[in-house]
């Protein structure tokens, strides 16, 4: 199972539901059930043809052993 790519067409998400999908995200990764990085080619071109349209931004270390979207399990474009 795959998570859905969020593109423009899918407008603004209320912040109680990016935040939990961050949490969700989260859980995953803690207990090693992550499902992000299961990206088709279709998902490609839809973030491609139709646009990101991230739910979070967050202020992080940019730290490369802990890359923000393998800590909350996010799929492309969800987080900026």
């Amino acid at each position: 199972q795959a998570l859905p790519i969020r593109t423009t067409v899918h407008g603004w998400m209320p912040h109680p539901e990016a935040l939990k999908l961050l949490k969700e995200g989260n859980e995953r990764f803690a207990v090693g059930a992550a499902i992000a990085g299961r990206i088709t080619p279709a998902m490609r071109k839809a973030l491609v043809k139709e646009g990101q349209a991230p739910h979070t931004a967050i202020i992080g270390c940019a730290d490369s052993r802990a890359p923000l979207e393998t800590v909350f399990d996010a799929m492309p474009g969800d987080i900026f």
